[in-house]
């Protein structure tokens, strides 16, 4: 079985999906990219995969912006701002010709929201193969622009694509329930939750690195508003004036809000609690894991929060928001416990919770437990089924 994997660009995750699809008997992965992003590509990141490269134009989405554009451009000063509220949505040069020589069986397109994605389903409608389409779509889109847009978009998705393609899977939770609502029951049919995997090859759970009754929280993210610091800082205040037992907390990560970040834990007498780090190496991140007792991650809307899979993979529960892709992976009291996103009192809640020794261990237990169905290999097993339903 011949399989070609159709992206924008190398992300992290259709890589580790392809190279674990790669390791299956029988089956040959191809994998399309832009050629422009081929100069950032680590050596080493593909194995046993066919890697092929086209240039992208974005001349067509140009032109239809164009009159739009124009009218901003005389009428306001908002012209520029118009066009960054657009995602890029480039046309592959040769794909047609390019499939041919690969001459795939089944055809796997991420993330359906590319304009690329309806030349990859003429293609397949025209030879009578099947495809299957990745959404990252999960949320009501933030202005009257992209709602515009949007609903465009998903207009066309439901007109040019899903009647003909075989499955129609998303990353998380919110995904599969945004996509549901938006379709009719017949059409909902197709659409299929398949969470993004971990390797498991370097996430597993390592013997912690620390002793001691202090229980130690860790948030890996950017400083950046949408990661919600400020939450989690003002629910360790609430945290500290509530109970006698010992805790801190690292912030693993760097961005423009540094400096301020710093001032809202002078601010909230929080110096000795919470310590700023810079990143690590990615295959040093299970060592961080194991000096931690707990993953918190507050974003507002993150669309997957891989570090959660990861953590979880290590054997270490998980905090998340209600909201976003992070809740996929966590069953509220079992492997981590859910807040209301934003909300400082509910996650000083679920902080606290995390506190009580008992409590916590059966969490991490459950943690452990679950760690199997994170990996790359049980994803891939999932799709491999739903080929096989199809036929």
């Amino acid at each position: 079985m011949r399989v070609l994997l159709v992206e924008p660009d190398f992300n992290s995750l259709f890589v580790n999906f392809a190279n674990e699809l790669a390791r299956r008997k029988g089956v040959e992965v191809h994998y399309l990219a832009r050629e422009e992003l081929k100069k950032g590509l680590r050596k080493g990141s593909f194995h046993g995969v066919h890697v092929h490269t086209l240039t992208t134009t974005n001349i067509l989405i140009k032109l239809l912006h164009l009159p739009t554009y124009l009218l901003l451009r005389f009428v306001s000063g908002r012209a520029r701002a118009y066009y960054a509220q657009f995602p890029e949505a480039p046309l592959y040069r040769g794909l047609r010709k390019e499939m041919d020589a690969i001459r795939p069986d089944i055809v796997i397109v991420n993330p359906v929201e590319f304009i690329y994605s309806f030349q990859v389903a003429r293609f397949c409608r025209k030879n009578g193969i099947r495809y299957y389409v990745q959404s990252e779509m999960h949320s009501p889109a933030q202005t009257a622009i992209d709602n515009v847009a949007a609903g465009v978009l998903r207009s066309l998705i439901r007109r040019r694509i899903l009647p003909s393609c075989s499955r129609f899977f998303c990353w998380t939770k919110q995904g599969e329930d945004f996509w549901k609502r938006r379709l009719s029951p017949e059409e909902g049919k197709k659409v299929a939750l398949l969470p993004a995997g971990v390797d498991g090859r370097i996430f597993k759970r390592r013997e912690s690195t620390h002793a001691g009754r202090t229980r130690r929280f860790l948030v890996i993210a950017r400083l950046v508003k949408y990661k919600d610091h400020a939450t989690v800082i003002a629910a360790l205040r609430m945290l500290k004036e509530r109970t006698r037992e010992r805790f801190t907390c690292t912030f693993l990560g760097e961005g423009p809000l540094e400096g301020e970040i710093r001032q809202q834990i002078r601010e909230n007498g929080l110096t000795g609690i919470i310590t700023l780090k810079k990143p690590v190496q990615y295959r040093e991140i299970p060592d961080v894991y194991a000096s931690h007792d707990c993953l918190v991650l507050a974003s507002r809307n993150e669309a997957i929060g891989m570090v959660v899979p990861e953590a979880l993979a290590c054997g270490i529960p998980c905090i998340v928001p209600d909201t976003g892709g992070p809740s996929t992976y966590i069953t509220h009291g079992k492997n981590g416990l859910v807040f209301r996103t934003g909300d400082p009192a509910s996650l000083g809640a679920a902080l606290q919770r995390m506190l009580e020794e008992r409590e916590y261990r059966r969490m991490q237990e459950e943690a452990a437990r679950g760690r199997e169905r994170l990996l790359w290999r049980s994803v891939v097993t999932g799709l491999l089924g739903m080929m096989e339903e199809k036929g």
